[in-house]
């Protein structure tokens, strides 16, 4: 990805490499871009093991002009529905998303970032953490934990070891380009 519009089919590249049910993800980002840029993009795929089963996810983010469309595939089975694979659409105005946060994990020495976690937040889903802290007074009947609320609506780890310098230099330029059309639309 660069700074200057990307095409569909760089998108759709990154998407038959990087998830499965890339065609029926595909038909959704056509559907809902109704002509505008593509700024930058992100796709990648999971897998969870739970008691002998599998199930797969996918997820594409497309950051553009004015919005970040989050396409989510899934092939665990759904109680409403004898499909195979469930997709699910979201667009997000650039100017309602409430948080983004990068966290980059550095060797000791220095030198380019080895991982990434980036957490956007747009409002529908927060957390809650509490962290108890102990206090050596036994008298003492304060609270010294600390906690807070954040808005994690979605939340991207890629690492280097794990899923290859390629694909953490695509999450790093995905985070670049997401803050910069989030600074712009509220600007």
């Amino acid at each position: 990805m660069t700074s200057s519009p990307c095409s569909f089919a760089d998108v759709t590249s990154e998407l038959s490499q990087a998830a499965f049910h890339p065609a029926a993800m595909e038909g959704y980002l056509k559907d809902c871009l109704f002509d505008e840029d593509i700024l930058g993009y992100f796709a990648g795929a999971q897998m969870t093991f739970d008691r002998g089963s599998v199930a797969r996810y996918a997820n594409l983010f497309v950051v553009t002009p004015t919005r970040l469309i989050h396409i989510y595939a899934s092939d665990l089975p759904f109680p409403e529905s004898e499909q195979d694979v469930h997709v699910q659409v979201q667009t997000i105005p650039l100017k309602n998303l409430t948080g983004i946060e990068a966290i980059y994990g550095h060797p000791a020495t220095g030198g380019s970032a080895g991982d990434l976690v980036l957490v956007i937040g747009w409002g529908v889903n927060s957390r809650i953490a509490i962290d108890f802290g102990a206090c050596e007074d036994p008298e003492c009947g304060g609270n010294h934990g600390n906690g807070g609320v954040s808005q994690e609506d979605i939340v991207i780890r890629v690492s280097a070891e794990a899923d290859g310098a390629d694909r953490l230099d695509s999450a790093l330029e995905f985070a670049r380009v997401l803050r910069r059309a989030q600074f712009e639309s509220i600007r």
